[in-house]
């Protein structure tokens, strides 16, 4: 009786180890930081199956906000040296990234980098991208289904400066003080913090009341 229960303990356990070894392969889009005007910017694509031989990869992927940068080539690399690897633009700003092999090669365990993005961004100075991938799909050699996970990137091109402004509130007339906080990952310059300043007031519509006087301490 009690190696039968403890047979029934290890078949369950077996049941719940089998899904989690099944799920363990990740695609991820790596992140890149390059400088303004920058014509060829390359972001890794990132594999990790470290128990699962993939012979296809599939997924789509977002740039937001849109109308900044553009996807203009794919390279396969690493252990998908061979592989195929082309993209299509589904709608704007959104695109379909596949990698295959016709043959019946697939890239072993622990694969590591598989693709490299190539970006055009020759007419932005600067900006924070975001690389949103949804509907992954990863393939094994047979043509199957492999459980897998992705992972989101993002392009920080030139220096990104953001404000936040805190709330404020008053009748005309009245002084109101706003304190504005600045994320800066370089150098800013007087003149171009009080246009950004400036930018983020009309942003948040302050300018647009009457009798409002913005005062610089």
């Amino acid at each position: 009786m009690i190696t039968r229960k403890l047979k029934n303990l290890y078949l369950i356990l077996l049941c719940f180890a089998v899904p989690l070894m099944a799920q363990s392969v990740t695609v991820t889009v790596g992140d890149a930081t390059v400088d303004g005007y920058t014509s060829d910017i390359e972001v890794p694509v990132i594999l990790t199956n470290p128990n699962d031989a993939v012979a296809g990869i599939q997924f789509d992927m977002e740039v937001a906000p849109g109308n900044v940068i553009s996807l203009t080539s794919i390279d396969a690399v690493g252990d998908a040296s061979g592989f195929s690897a082309s993209f299509n633009e589904l709608s704007d700003d959104v695109y379909r990234v596949v990698l295959y092999n016709a043959g019946s090669t697939v890239i072993s365990a622990n694969a590591d980098t598989v693709m490299t993005l190539h970006f055009d961004g020759s007419s932005v100075v600067s900006s924070q991208v975001d690389l949103l991938v949804s509907g992954l799909i990863v393939s094994d050699s047979a043509g199957g289904t492999i459980s897998s996970s992705s992972g989101n990137g993002s392009i920080t091109i030139g220096y990104v400066v953001s404000l936040d402004l805190s709330d404020g509130q008053g009748d005309i007339d009245e002084t109101v003080s706003v304190t504005v906080d600045m994320d800066n990952g370089g150098v800013v310059a007087v003149f171009n913090l009080i246009y950004l300043i400036l930018l983020t007031m009309l942003q948040f519509q302050i300018l647009q009341l009457p009798h409002v006087q913005m005062v610089l301490l």
